[in-house]
């Protein structure tokens, strides 16, 4: 229906002599993207989900960033369910996961951060867990049922992995994120599985505003700011549990467009 509607006012439009209404090129890249037939991932990931021509090529063992954008508008996106894995071997259990014969229809995010470190006077970049001891595992079969996608063999199958722990649920069963725990993930992984720095300012009493970046929303739960080291500690809730995860930040210099500082 609402195709039918775009189309009607198109050929309104023309038929009257109107300018007719153009389509951000951000929106429109997402339709021709949803139109695609779907290609299957490489084996490293075990999933399948529509992805753009120029993408269709993934890294080994990574997760095609194309997927990523779709997560704001919850395009093909069916569950998202947690794994809990012993701290430290995050990264291990997702490629371990998304290489399991029975992982089909899934796609496994480990998100992480980017922040600034400073050893022996010299300054770089790592990446850090982002809710270390946990991973995101998004079912993108729009044909078959979560328990046909996480099926008993499945679970068997990845509880052999060393460093998985379990599936978040009740009584074995995987449990999907619902409500505000799921808004929060959509959020952050639209970002990207590596977060990086969001762009702030600061008002006449040092209050920070945040500009554009991860942080955006998240200003109530900024508990600590560090100018000096560009860091702001942000409470996260998941789960009934609290994380204190330090987000990397900018600072938006006056006469400064926030674009500028994001793009170098």
């Amino acid at each position: 229906m609402r195709r039918g509607r775009g189309h009607a006012i198109v050929r309104h439009a023309e038929s009257s002599g109107a300018a007719v209404p153009t389509v951000p090129s951000h929106q429109a890249a997402l339709r021709r993207q949803r139109r695609e037939i779907p290609a299957t991932r490489a084996s490293a990931v075990g999933a399948k989900a529509p992805l753009s021509g120029a993408e269709r090529r993934i890294p080994a063992g990574g997760v095609s960033s194309c997927h990523i954008p779709l997560l704001r508008t919850c395009v093909d996106a069916v569950a998202l369910f947690v794994i809990q894995t012993v701290a430290g071997t995050e990264e291990r259990v997702a490629r371990a996961v998304r290489a399991l014969p029975y992982a089909d229809g899934l796609v496994v995010y480990h998100p992480r951060r980017k922040l600034r470190h400073r050893r022996r006077g010299k300054a770089f970049d790592a990446e850090v867990s982002l809710f270390p001891g946990y991973l995101f595992v998004e079912t993108t079969d729009a044909h078959r049922s979560d328990a046909e996608i996480l099926s008993s063999e499945f679970l068997r199958q990845a509880r052999q992995i060393t460093g998985f722990v379990r599936f978040l649920g009740d009584g074995g069963v995987p449990r999907p994120l619902e409500g505000d725990d799921l808004r929060l993930i959509r959020h952050l992984l639209s970002y990207g599985e590596v977060i990086g720095k969001s762009v702030v300012s600061f008002d006449k009493n040092q209050r920070i505003r945040v500009e554009h970046g991860p942080m955006s929303g998240l200003e109530g739960r900024i508990v600590k700011v560090d100018k000096r080291k560009g860091r702001a500690r942000v409470r996260l809730d998941l789960y009934a549990e609290s994380f204190l995860v330090d987000f990397g930040f900018e600072v938006l210099v006056p006469g400064t467009e926030s674009s500028e500082i994001s793009n170098r």
